[in-house]
């Protein structure tokens, strides 16, 4: 029987792990946060991706579409503002 490997967790997905444990509501419509989104997109930054939590933010799969579709440059811009607090 082959056994099935077990998902490899990296040393810099750690962080995004305890930040998705720590925020449990959407940050941008305080809805059921299920997903992680890097603010900075991680295919932007390559090998130096930015796991850190100012670069996080927990949302739920509507607000996760919306951050990634066609104004994504206005997305970002308001992702930042939420991280601000403002």
């Amino acid at each position: 029987m082959t056994e099935i490997p077990k998902k490899k967790i990296y040393k810099d997905q750690k962080n995004v792990i305890k930040y998705s444990r720590e925020h449990l509501l959407c940050e941008r419509c305080g809805g059921i946060g299920t997903e992680t989104h890097h603010i900075i997109f991680k295919g932007r930054s390559g090998a130096n991706r930015d796991d850190r939590d100012s670069n996080l933010l927990r949302v739920c799969r509507p607000c996760h579409n919306y951050f990634h579709g066609s104004n994504s440059r206005e997305a970002r811009e308001e992702a930042f503002r939420i991280k601000e607090g403002k």
